[in-house]
C-alpha cells in the first residue's frame, strides 16, 4: 500500500489553497492502488447548494447511527414498560385459545408454575415480545431514516481508524440511474499517522491540501451489486456520487467491515 511521506500541511502562497486532485480517468493505470476499475469515469464535484452539501464524514454517520440506536433503545424500553404493567391481561389474551380449546375437548385446563420465579420470567418474556411488536414501527422508521437517499453523495472524504477495510453494496443494479457512478473514490495516499481521528476524519481542508501537495492520485470505482473491495483502510476515500432511482426499495446500501488498528498496520 502506498505511504504518505510528510503531513502535506505546507502552507500555500498567496492565501490559496491549491485545488483538490483531479478525478481518476477510465481505466486508471498502472500505480493506482486498487489497479484497473472498468466503469471509472470522472469524478464529478458536486454542485453548490445542491444535495451533495449534505455529505456526511465518517464520523457524523457512527454520531447518526447512534443516535437512531438511542432512540430505538428509549422507545422499545418505554414500550416495554408499559407492557409489562399489562402483563397479565396479555397473558390471558395469549393462553385463552388454548384453554378454551382444551376445555372443549374435555380437559381441565391449567398454567402451573414449579418454581417462583418462573411466572415473573414469563411475564417478562412475554412483555418483551409484545414490546418488539408494538414498536416495531418506530424501530423500523429510525432503521429507514438511516439509509441513504436516493440522490445524496454519502461519507465524506476520510480515512478509518481500522487498518483494512472491506466494502461491498447489495442494492440491485437496476436502482442505478447513472451506471458510472454510486460507487467509491479512493485515493492512493494514506493518512499521517500523526494525524489525529478528527483530522484525517473531518478535515476536508487539511486532506485535500495533502492529497495536492503529494500528487495523489484517485481511483473510482462504480457501483456494481454484491461488488466487494477490500484495501488498505488508511487510505483516503469518500463514497462517490449517488443518483439511484426514487423509492425506498432503490436506496443504496452499503456495508462498511472494518479490521485492525492504523497505527499497527
Amino acid at each position: 500500500m502506498a505511504s504518505a511521506g510528510g503531513d502535506g500541511e505546507t502552507p500555500s502562497t498567496g492565501g490559496e489553497e491549491p485545488p483538490p486532485p483531479d478525478p481518476p480517468t477510465e481505466n486508471q493505470g498502472p500505480g493506482s492502488e486498487l489497479g484497473p476499475v472498468d466503469e471509472a469515469g470522472p469524478a464529478e464535484p458536486p454542485a453548490p447548494g445542491g444535495p451533495d452539501q449534505l455529505q456526511l464524514s465518517f464520523g457524523e454517520h457512527l454520531d447518526e447511527l447512534r443516535a437512531r440506536l438511542i432512540f430505538s433503545l428509549i422507545g422499545l424500553f418505554g414500550t416495554f414498560l408499559v407492557c409489562f404493567h399489562f402483563s397479565e391481561p396479555l397473558m390471558s389474551f395469549v393462553l385463552d385459545p388454548m384453554i378454551d380449546t382444551l376445555s372443549e375437548l374435555g380437559y381441565t385446563p391449567q398454567v402451573v408454575f414449579t418454581r417462583a420465579q418462573e411466572k415473573f420470567i414469563a411475564y417478562l418474556k412475554l412483555s418483551a415480545v409484545a414490546a418488539v411488536f408494538v414498536s416495531s414501527p418506530l424501530l423500523l422508521y429510525q432503521a429507514w431514516a438511516f439509509k441513504y437517499d436516493s440522490r445524496l453523495s454519502g461519507i465524506n472524504m476520510h480515512a478509518d481508524f481500522a487498518a483494512v477495510n472491506v466494502n461491498f453494496w447489495i442494492t440491485p443494479d437496476d436502482a442505478l440511474e447513472d451506471k458510472d457512478s454510486g460507487g467509491l473514490v479512493v485515493w492512493d495516499k494514506e493518512a499521517p499517522q500523526d494525524w489525529d481521528f478528527d483530522k484525517y476524519n473531518n478535515d476536508q481542508d487539511a486532506m485535500r491540501r495533502f492529497l495536492a501537495d503529494n500528487d495523489a492520485k484517485p481511483v473510482r470505482i462504480a457501483y456494481r451489486q454484491n461488488r466487494a473491495l477490500v484495501f488498505n483502510s488508511n487510505l483516503f476515500h469518500e463514497t462517490d456520487r449517488i443518483v439511484f432511482r426514487e423509492g425506498y426499495e432503490n436506496r443504496r446500501i452499503n456495508i462498511t467491515l472494518l479490521y485492525g488498528r492504523r497505527e499497527n498496520a
